[in-house]
């Protein structure tokens, strides 16, 4: 009997693979030469993954109990998740900038399974599940009018400002992300660099 796509799934394997793609496509952040990062556990506690940084030089990933058991769902917040480890900030801090891009790569991420097994139904319970966290699906439908309105991706934009520029997400301004973008929208700049937590 063929194994499923959790079957085959090993979230540690995948921690991997994501570490590579997300360097690929937006880079080493020059950040992460400070940073210890823990990895990732689960917890039973907690119902939603997130990434906790110290504020120092430590930042680990915690991912919902349920994921364990199915690594798939284990992949798809781990994708989300790193792109917080790329520039650690507390968080407070965090923007909608960088959330955006967070379901943005865990989405593209995720969609290397797409095709096979379970696959397909993993990433549109996903996209369906997505509505009911409007804040995030806001975040990510800002970083996806960027891109129409630039003619760069989202990841272009962001390796500009981590590996070009310096800058980590959370302290991007309005300015630089104009600059970096090539956009004019000032509400839509606002509203990329503005708090995510607040």
């Amino acid at each position: 009997m063929a194994k499923t796509l959790n079957e085959l799934l090993s979230a540690k394997v995948e921690e991997k693979n994501i570490l590579a793609s997300l360097e690929k496509k937006i880079c080493k952040a020059p950040f992460q030469e400070n940073i210890i990062y823990g990895g990732f556990s689960y917890s039973k506690e907690k119902e939603q993954p997130e990434t906790i940084y110290d504020g120092n030089k430590k930042v680990d990933i915690i991912l919902s109990g349920s994921s364990k058991k199915f690594p798939l769902q284990a992949s798809f917040q781990l994708a989300h998740e790193m792109i917080h480890t790329l520039t650690p900030c507390i968080f407070q801090e965090v923007n909608y900038l960088e959330e955006g891009l967070a379901i943005n790569f865990q989405f593209d991420y995720i969609s290397k399974f797409k095709g096979k097994q379970e696959g397909d139904k993993y990433y549109e319970d996903s996209l369906e599940s997505l509505k009911q966290y409007t804040k995030y699906r806001d975040a990510w439908d800002l970083v996806k009018d960027l891109e129409r309105k630039s003619n760069k991706d989202i990841y272009q934009i962001s390796r500009e400002i981590l590996c070009t520029k310096k800058i980590r997400l959370c302290d991007i301004s309005m300015e630089i992300l104009e600059k970096v973008s090539g956009i004019t929208d000032k509400t839509l700049l606002e509203r990329l660099t503005s708090k995510f937590n607040s």
